[in-house]
């Protein structure tokens, strides 16, 4: 009997061998199909908290500043502020540098992710952020031949003399106005919203503005934490009673004050010098807080605060001219609670190097100004500048903030000098985040310069 063999047989076990060959690079595909799914869901999900993280510890810096700003006169050196935002934390750290600067490290975490961010250096502006302000522009023109390089405002309406001409005043930097008019000057007459022609803004001229300042953020001595007096008296400052008189030598000044002991000294300021000038309240004689400044050369960073008015007499000048010597630290400031005032003694063709605020809040009963009737307290001009002969040029670096704007000569018809001084003032823009010492700040406003994200 003849027995059939199953030729088959080796080519089923071939078959079943190539199934399960594919069925395990099947499984095996499908496997790594849902490992690399859940490797994508993870960095997917890993990129949501990193993001999640970052808006959370942005969140924590907005808060962070909001708490500055609502507290900065009185918060500390170092304050931690903590909290959850959504499905996150945040951890906040402020830090006092220096008597007006702020660093703020927001920390975000969201599930296990961290990331660090940080407003590097915050600050309140101050007033010596401008080139010139005046919350009472009067009639006084802004001429032919005048150059401002910082910020111009007013919240009166400004006067452009002869615009037709083509050497108009120049605005390089912003120039704005609360009023909602402007005038000008294109013949022998005023009119209103005329033609601006030969006016040069750089960065336009804008109306209707809303400023956030005012001069009663300033504080002399009332008692505040930052009354200028309580500056000086706290941060080694000077603080002298009735008229002084100061020259200033470098590093040194000489000071007469017939109520000091002795009455005439030499002084060093501190590092961030302050001295106050105030009104003395005993005695017959010399109680005006008053400074008369006669001149000479700024060594270092100070500020002169006066209870009434500041003379100028001579030449103010940094020995390191900023203009030439971008290192310079040399810094002057004049706050004075009247006028500041360019004497008579004062030579022809005057400099004065010196960031200047004539507040005029603390005026008398009984106040007279300096200059003209119409002109009210707060303002920086020149003495008798409306008779005599033309005495050139009044160079400034720096910048003016007064209450009214004060006048420092007359024009003939062609918007030449025939009076006092013809103007030349140029700002110190160091002073947009670097201003002498002690300089008050515009409240409840805050700027930084320097944001980043990095470890903590």
């Amino acid at each position: 009997m003849k027995v059939i063999k199953p030729v088959h047989r080796s080519e089923d076990g071939q078959t079943l061998l190539y199934v399960l060959c594919f069925m395990f690079l099947a499984i095996g595909l499908v496997v790594s199909i849902l490992d690399l799914s859940t490797s994508h869901k993870k960095v997917a999900q890993d990129q949501v908290n990193l993001e999640s993280a970052m808006y959370v510890g942005e969140a924590g810096l907005e808060l962070g500043a909001s708490y500055l700003s609502n507290n900065v006169t009185t918060i500390g050196s170092v304050t931690y502020l903590n909290g959850s935002i959504g499905g996150g934390s945040y951890s906040c750290m402020i830090t006092q540098l220096d008597y007006r600067t702020y660093r703020i490290i927001s920390t975000g975490i969201v599930n296990n992710v961290t990331r660090v961010v940080r407003l590097q250096k915050i600050y309140q502006p101050t007033y010596a952020e401008y080139s010139l302000w005046s919350a009472t522009n009067g009639t006084i023109w802004f001429t032919v031949g005048e150059m401002f390089n910082g910020r111009v405002h007013s919240d009166t309406p400004m006067y452009f003399m002869n615009p037709n001409y083509n050497s108009g005043p120049t605005f390089s930097n912003s120039c704005d106005s609360l009023a909602n008019c402007w005038y000008s000057e294109p013949g022998s007459y005023s009119l209103k919203n005329g033609s601006l022609s030969g006016v040069t803004f750089v960065k336009g001229f804008q109306l209707n503005t809303s400023e956030g300042a005012l001069m009663t953020d300033v504080h002399f001595n009332d008692g505040t934490t930052a009354a200028l007096m309580n500056e000086a008296n706290n941060n080694s400052g000077l603080v002298l009673q009735g008229t002084t008189t100061i020259t200033f030598n470098g590093a040194t000044m000489n000071i007469v004050n017939s109520r000091h002991s002795p009455t005439n000294f030499v002084y060093t300021p501190a590092s961030e010098g302050l001295i106050y000038v105030q009104k003395a309240t005993s005695g017959t004689s010399d109680k005006a807080g008053r400074a008369y400044l006669k001149g000479g050369n700024v060594t270092g960073r100070l500020t002169i605060a006066t209870e009434e008015d500041t003379y100028i007499k001579g030449n103010i000048l940094y020995t390191s001219n900023p203009r030439t010597n971008p290192n310079s630290t040399d810094a002057l400031g004049l706050i004075s609670g009247l006028d500041i005032v360019v004497d008579d003694a004062a030579p022809n063709n005057l400099e004065i190097d010196a960031e200047m605020m004539a507040t005029g809040l603390l005026k008398p009963s009984g106040y007279s100004s300096p200059f003209s009737s119409s002109v009210g307290a707060g303002a920086f001009g020149v003495d008798s500048y409306g008779s005599g002969s033309p005495r050139g040029t009044l160079t400034l670096y720096g910048g003016i903030v007064q209450e009214n704007r004060g006048p420092v000569g007359t024009l003939d018809n062609d918007g030449n000098i025939s009076t006092g001084y013809l103007k030349n003032y140029s700002y110190d823009k160091r002073f947009i985040d670097n201003p002498p010492p002690f300089y008050p700040p515009i409240a409840n406003k805050l700027q930084w310069s320097n944001w980043q994200e990095g470890p903590n």
